[in-house]
């Protein structure tokens, strides 16, 4: 196995240590590099032998060399700026400076420093630390850092198209005569800023969150452009960071959970610069999704007749796109056969051959369609047959009719009535189904018939089944008067039934008379029936003798000729006759 590398010895090796320091100027690896290999070797010899150093004492070493990298050690003067930048008109442009000095450590007081436009001849002056600029730069130029951490950036406000120009530092420029122009950054001027940029996924699922950034650039740090997005309720953060070593941008992000519903919809990220200018940048979303808001929609004639053809399609929002169809019919679901396109044809339509399905899948998942019910028009059907029912004079007849378009129901008849408009019908719809009912008086009903039509053709059916007295279908007046007249014409035998039982009772029992010790009678009913006697004396009676039913017996009887057993026999009748009034009467 190979032995591990000591990550020191990499610092041993005097190629890697000037590859590593390589920004430093010669002057200062004559000087500094043997004191670092000095410390290493000396650090070394601390360490047994066969053992290599951990990564804990190469750290230290290295804080000790980072320590030694002190501007007190360089011995020459150094600038760095951007070879161009771009500012916009309106706003403020910083031009990036550092520098590298000899000698100790300076505060920024101790500095001086200015700014120039290369020139051949002339360079007329930007900026002094120590006076103020004429001209056309007068209180529109200042430095942007602290001089004492080697920042010499400057800053133009309102920039102007003949701002467009080159430009350098001089660090000292009463005594150092180390030649800055050598380093200059040329500036360009532009009317209108660049597009924010956006960062985003190509492809985002349904549910799963994503990051969204939007950024900005700009060359103006203290004034950066605000950022906002054209969807309403978005919480994003905003925040700034430098781009590169010319420009700064500002950037703002926030978490999206994608929705099918967003799919296809642009994005907006707008840019307002100080200035009042703004830039966009848009984004079209792509989020793929199962299949969703699966319906069937009817091509052209939206209701066929019985037989015609039908063309019906499926429709759906999906990302990817759907890759197979299936259709079915009929309440049970059957699977139409060959059918797997996105458009069908169906063909001698049935009134009742629906619903119908459609079923849509691709890579993510599947979605079944609602049922389609297609209103096939037909001609009108009369179901059940019509009947009527009718009691003396009054009638009704029902029909019941169903067809699309829904029919309408008319009755025919040659009938003898007294007074036609006492006959009247009435018609009520449940869907497709119309019930008509006629009603009224008539005398006779003849040859009276049913007919629907609609714009599929007409149905008639004649009235074979009338029913004849069935009270169910009379008037309530008409019923009462009825029951009243079976009710009397019961009473009035029933009464009769009575007197007869009494009579024929009387006449099987000849014992019985008005004297019988054993009757249940009261002496103030004797009394009555003796005043009831003699007052007989007067009258002629009729009557029937009870024991000879066949021979009709009649009698003058006067005060002067009846005899006393005569009076019994004749009483006897008459007492019978007289109980039975008497019954009758209480019955009643």
């Amino acid at each position: 196995m190979m032995e591990r590398m000591d990550i020191c010895d990499v610092f041993t090796n005097h190629s890697a240590v000037t590859v590593h320091l390589q920004w430093q100027r010669k002057s200062f690896f004559h000087l500094v590099l043997p004191l670092c290999m000095k410390l290493i070797s000396s650090v070394k010899e601390l360490i047994p032998e066969g053992r290599t150093m951990d990564l804990s004492t190469c750290a230290f070493i290295l804080i000790i060399l980072q320590a030694s990298f002190q501007p007190s050690f360089t011995q020459t003067w150094s600038s760095w700026q951007p070879a161009s930048i771009q500012a916009m008109k309106g706003s403020c442009v910083v031009i990036p400076c550092r520098f590298t000095y000899p000698g100790h450590r300076r505060t920024s007081r101790e500095f001086d420093a200015a700014w120039y436009q290369y020139r051949s001849t002339g360079y007329p002056e930007v900026y002094n630390s120590k006076n103020s600029v004429q001209g056309e730069f007068k209180g529109r130029t200042s430095l942007s850092g602290d001089l004492g951490n080697s920042t010499c950036s400057l800053k133009i406000d309102n920039v102007r198209h003949s701002d467009s120009d080159t430009y350098y530092t001089w660090i000292d420029p009463g005594s150092n005569n180390f030649k800055f122009y050598h380093t200059t950054t040329h500036v360009t001027v532009t009317d209108t800023p660049k597009k924010p940029s956006l960062n985003f996924p190509t492809v985002m699922s349904e549910g799963v969150s994503v990051t969204i950034n939007c950024f900005a650039e700009h060359t103006c740090p203290p004034n950066p452009p605000s950022l906002t997005w054209d969807w309403p309720g978005i919480k994003a953060r905003v925040y700034e960071e430098e781009f590169s070593d010319s420009s700064w941008r500002t950037g703002t992000s926030f978490t999206y959970f994608p929705s099918s519903e967003d799919h296809g919809k642009h994005l907006q990220c707008s840019a307002a610069y100080p200035n009042g200018q703004r830039s966009q940048a848009n984004i079209t979303l792509s989020i793929k999704y199962p299949p969703k808001d699966t319906i069937i929609s009817i091509l052209g004639n939206g209701e066929p007749a019985e037989g015609d053809s039908i063309n019906m399609t499926c429709s759906t929002r999906a990302n990817p796109e759907v890759a197979t169809y299936s259709w079915y019919q009929g309440l049970e679901k059957v699977l139409i056969p060959g059918e797997t396109q996105k458009n069908i044809t169906m063909r001698s339509l049935r009134r009742d051959s629906g619903p119908y399905y459609c079923s849509v899948q691709n890579d993510l998942g599947t979605r079944e369609s609602p049922p389609l019910q297609v209103h096939v028009q037909y001609k009108p059907v009369i179901v059940p047959e019509p009947m009527c029912h009718y009691w003396g004079e009054a009638v009704t007849c029902n029909c019941t009719a169903e067809g699309h378009p829904p029919p309408v129901v008319e009755w025919h008849s040659n009938w003898n009535v007294k007074g036609n408009e006492g006959l009247q019908a009435s018609s009520s719809a449940n869907g497709i189904i119309i019930t008509s009912i006629l009603t009224g008086r008539t005398e006779q009903l003849l040859n009276i018939s049913c007919s629907a039509s609609n714009s599929r053709g007409i149905t008639m059916e004649y009235v074979t089944n009338i029913n004849k007295g069935d009270t169910s279908y009379m008037g309530n007046n008409e019923i009462w008067i009825i029951s009243g007249a079976v009710g009397g014409a019961f009473l009035v035998l029933l009464i009769l039934g009575c007197v007869f039982y009494r009579i024929h009772r009387k006449t099987r029992n000849p014992e019985l008379r008005i004297n019988n010790k054993s009757t249940r009678e009261n002496p103030a009913r004797e009394k009555q029936r003796t005043t009831n006697a003699e007052h007989m004396k007067m009258e002629l009676v009729h009557y029937y003798k009870p024991k000879k039913m066949k021979q009709y017996n009649a009698y003058n009887i006067y005060n002067n000729r009846k005899t006393e057993s005569i009076i019994d026999e004749d009483y006897e009748n008459f007492e019978v006759l007289q109980t039975v009034s008497e019954q009758i009467y209480c019955n009643i």
